[in-house]
């Protein structure tokens, strides 16, 4: 399980998701699940409050696909708590996001592409969506400025972000930049 920070033309996250998608798993020799933040979907629409959200998505999961981690286990490993009587709607933009990305992080996948995650969370989200994604299959990270993804200042209270790893997409392939390990 690795997480790498993909460098890449910026542009290819919104007109070249569809190749880059193929040259990640090119690269790590297996299917990635992409994560694409859209901004007309912020929710499924099923539900009215964060608490019935995360039922709601968890209990559609697929028979032989559990998710990772059911109800409680989820709230308390994605510090959702204090939100779970909120409506979804009255969230923020960056909370509504990091509740999409913890309910698809929690999908049992061999690796996951990750475009744009990480713009409108704070670095403790950011922090919390590192460490997650660190538990279970590789999760390539690929932002507008990936930079500040690499740049995410230590946090003292909290656990260490896990390393990081560097890829680079020349546009037509993906490779590890030598020394990120």
């Amino acid at each position: 399980m690795a997480i790498y920070v993909l460098t890449s033309n910026p542009n290819a996250i919104d007109f070249d998701h569809a190749g880059l998608q193929r040259r990640v798993e090119a690269a790590l020799g297996v299917t990635v699940a992409v994560y694409r933040p859209l901004s007309f979907v912020e929710h499924s629409g099923f539900s009215e409050t964060v608490r019935e959200e995360i039922g709601l998505v968890l209990s559609n999961h697929h028979e032989d696909q559990p998710p990772l981690r059911q109800f409680d286990a989820f709230v308390q490993a994605w510090d959702l708590g204090a939100l779970l009587d909120r409506r979804v709607l009255d969230l923020s933009g960056g909370w509504r996001k990091f509740l999409g990305l913890a309910l698809f992080m929690n999908r049992p996948l061999p690796a996951r592409l990750l475009l744009d995650a990480t713009s409108h969370l704070s670095d403790a989200r950011i922090r919390t969506l590192l460490a997650r994604a660190a538990e279970q299959g590789d999760a390539v990270f690929c932002e507008y400025d990936p930079q500040l993804l690499l740049a995410l200042p230590a946090d003292t209270s909290a656990p260490a972000a896990p390393p990081l790893r560097r890829l680079n997409d020349d546009g037509t392939t993906v490779t590890e930049v030598i020394g990120s390990r």
